[in-house]
């Protein structure tokens, strides 16, 4: 390069080249300073961009397990009132139920008490007939254990 400048071909042709290189030169560094200017601007646009994003995922992300844990609460809730209640609707259905048993046990206990009565008063009326009933029975249920 040093060479060019030592021979110079014409002196206003050559100082307005160089000018005109300086000055090229001159934007070249300039436009390099707004393109490092510009190159920056982009990167730091995209870290607040980024940064923007990563607050928003963030803000979602601690809304979702707000509304979760909430969530949580209210079936939790929810359950402890199904529990108490199912407790209570245990305790009458007991209730209930053992009610029931115990109509049915006076019930069937007073009806067997009857047939065993009027079974007891056959049987004392007609004893020969009772007997081979008795004896009947016998066989069918002697038979029906031998074919099985």
């Amino acid at each position: 390069m040093a060479d060019f400048r030592d021979k110079g071909t014409t002196g206003n042709m050559g100082a307005g080249n160089m000018g005109e290189k300086t000055h090229q030169g001159g934007q070249s560094s300039g436009g390099a300073r707004q393109q490092s200017s510009q190159s920056s601007d982009p990167m730091q646009q995209a870290r607040n961009v980024a940064s923007n994003v990563a607050d928003q995922v963030r803000e979602t992300a601690q809304n979702a397990a707000s509304a979760a844990s909430e969530f949580a609460g209210q079936a939790r809730e929810r359950v402890q009132d199904w529990m108490a209640g199912s407790g209570d609707f245990a305790r009458q259905a007991g209730n209930r139920l053992q009610g029931i048993a115990g109509e049915a046990f006076d019930y069937s206990s007073e009806h067997l008490r009857d047939f065993g009565g009027e079974v007891t008063s056959m049987v004392r009326r007609y004893p020969l007939a009772a007997v081979l009933v008795g004896f009947g029975i016998g066989l069918l249920i002697g038979r029906s254990a031998r074919n099985t």
